[in-house]
């Protein structure tokens, strides 16, 4: 697959889509997502996931443009969709708010185009993919409603976009909320306490449980738990959907063809059908 550079005509530039909101942007510069795409955890996706579903019985051929809407510093969707797109000229685009995460994204797909944009003001025409995906990318979204409404505007009429919102209806809520005692810790100066007591604390815990839960082992590095700590525990704004409210959120803008909880049902997934008209 050869991502064309004619992606980048499709960008039209402006000073309010490239400013990023400072605290998120700031937070993944420093702690930016990394979660390696190897094997294991691209095979869970297409196993365990609505996404991995839609893909087992989509015929892409067709499909030109594929979108990964806040796509983290590994792309990780953009690695596993390479896996069925094979059309030359079918390309791929990532978005995100950090810039280093984008500079890591890049070195891991050095064809693909990627640009630094705020979900809520997508710097893209309407009705330019065929695809998009964006994962835990509202979660973290002063305007998670506004942020949807821009991934659909940029999608094809008849087209599909995947989300993945965090579930509000598993054990992963009520943690993030008593793990606000961390995030105000870090905001009084104490971030040491946090990466030599706490993170080393959640690695044990980490290597632990791949061991006795993963059916397949997996090599997991510190620094991709250490990062990990900080998506899941540190990031400053994190909403979250029960089923119901995440229906509530896509409205009659899209029909939802499926949702299931996946990832030991802390992510509700979820595939939208943008209306024809």
């Amino acid at each position: 697959m050869d991502d064309s550079s004619d992606d980048k005509q499709l960008f039209h530039k402006s000073e309010e889509a490239i400013q990023p909101e400072k605290t998120i942007a700031a937070h993944y510069d420093s702690h930016p997502f990394y979660v390696r795409a190897d094997e294991i955890v691209l095979e869970g996706i297409l196993k365990t996931t609505v996404l991995g579903d839609f893909v087992r019985q989509q015929d892409f051929s067709q499909f030109l443009r594929f979108i990964d809407v806040g796509c983290g510093g590994f792309a990780k969707n953009i690695s596993f969709l390479r896996r069925f797109v094979l059309n030359d000229q079918q390309s791929m685009v990532g978005t995100d708010i950090s810039l280093q995460s984008l500079a890591l994204a890049q070195q891991q797909h050095p064809r693909a185009n990627f640009f630094q944009a705020n979900t809520e003001r997508l710097p893209f025409k309407d009705n330019t993919f065929d695809f998009a995906t964006a994962t835990g990318t509202l979660v973290c979204m002063d305007q998670p409603d506004r942020g949807l409404q821009e991934i659909l505007r940029i999608v094809k009429p008849g087209r599909y976009v995947y989300l993945s919102l965090y579930n509000k209806e598993n054990i992963y809520y009520p943690v993030y909320r008593a793990a606000k005692f961390l995030r105000v810790l870090k905001k009084r100066g104490f971030e040491p306490l946090i990466q030599y007591f706490f993170v080393p604390c959640y690695a044990m815990v980490y290597w632990l449980a791949n061991i006795v839960f993963a059916k397949k082992l997996r090599r997991i590095s510190y620094r991709e738990i250490q990062m990990d700590f900080y998506d899941k525990f540190m990031i400053p704004v994190a909403k979250f959907w029960n089923r119901e409210e995440a229906y509530s959120l896509v409205g009659d803008r899209g029909q939802i063809l499926a949702c299931k909880p996946h990832y030991w049902g802390m992510m509700l997934g979820m595939l939208i059908q943008k209306k024809k008209s």
